[in-house]
């Protein structure tokens, strides 16, 4: 797999001096595909390098199926040469030295993706994630947990749906469903099998975009029922710290975390909020 071709797909809105800073880190043998919120200015601020690209923008909602949508239109644009597909936020950064991270791929056909059956056994999610996909939800009715009103009706809904049985959805395009982190590493092989099955099954696009978080279960779910699902490592590879927030993402990763970043196993993590950090990233974390 020496020399194989990646490619890291980001979806941002904000932060081109930090996307700037990971597009400089690599060679060229490392594309980006670049999906810009239809809602931000900072298209114009991105590089421009014959290894970049900028996708169509959609207008990304938190929560709402947007967010497959935006992945969907930057996939539409890799071709089958990539040995893998990462995709990030543009609040990610890498936290091994681009060699490392690279050399780690080039040796590797593994699936980097969570994938959690979504049942109370085995989901710590509300219901188990069950809710994810019994539930019809309105796209008006999906905001962030912060907007206290709008969170309370949604709430009140889906344990009226959930509880009440009579309401909930009946007719699934696929048998089980799995759920986990919206970012992920899957092989190229894997992405086009992917685009190729929901090209096919169009039900199956139709189904998820009046769910909630949809992109937390479109991608896991479609992994496990690949061909390539033996090859799933159930992890992201992504250093992230949950520590109970009601805003709907991680904390904001700062010097403090630094000696968390060096322990850890993981190749990005999010989420960065300002360049200093990155910078100490860059001279405490890599290393050979």
């Amino acid at each position: 797999m020496s020399n194989s071709k990646q490619v890291i797909c980001i979806q941002c809105h904000n932060n081109p001096e930090q996307i700037n800073e990971l597009i400089s880190c690599f060679p060229e043998r490392v594309d980006f595909i670049v999906h810009v919120d239809k809602k931000s200015d900072i298209e114009n601020q991105i590089v421009h390098k014959e290894n970049v690209r900028l996708s169509e923008r959609i207008d990304v909602r938190w929560g709402t199926f947007s967010q497959v949508e935006a992945t969907l239109k930057m996939f539409e644009m890799l071709n089958a040469r990539y040995q893998y597909v990462h995709l990030i936020s543009g609040n990610d950064f890498i936290i091994k030295n681009p060699k490392a991270f690279l050399d780690f791929f080039d040796r590797n056909d593994t699936e980097y993706i969570q994938c959690n059956k979504l049942e109370k056994e085995s989901c710590s999610w509300t219901w188990g994630g069950e809710d994810r996909y019994s539930v019809y939800y309105p796209q008006w009715m999906i905001k962030r947990p912060t907007e206290v009103n709008l969170h309370i009706v949604r709430v009140a809904y889906r344990e009226f749906v959930m509880r009440t049985k009579l309401f909930k959805r009946k007719k699934f395009p696929v048998s089980e469903f799995y759920g986990g982190s919206s970012w992920f590493s899957l092989t190229g092989k894997m992405i086009t099998w992917m685009m190729d099955y929901i090209k096919k099954n169009p039900e199956y696009i139709k189904f998820f975009k009046h769910g909630i978080c949809s992109d937390e279960v479109f991608f896991s779910t479609l992994a496990k029922i690949s061909p390539f699902s033996k090859n799933i490592a159930n992890r992201s590879l992504r250093f992230m710290i949950w520590n109970g927030t009601t805003s709907g993402g991680p904390k904001e990763l700062g010097k403090d975390d630094i000696e968390k970043m060096k322990k850890s196993e993981c190749l990005f993590a999010r989420k960065f909020v300002d360049m200093d950090t990155i910078k100490m990233v860059e001279r405490f974390v890599w290393r050979l």
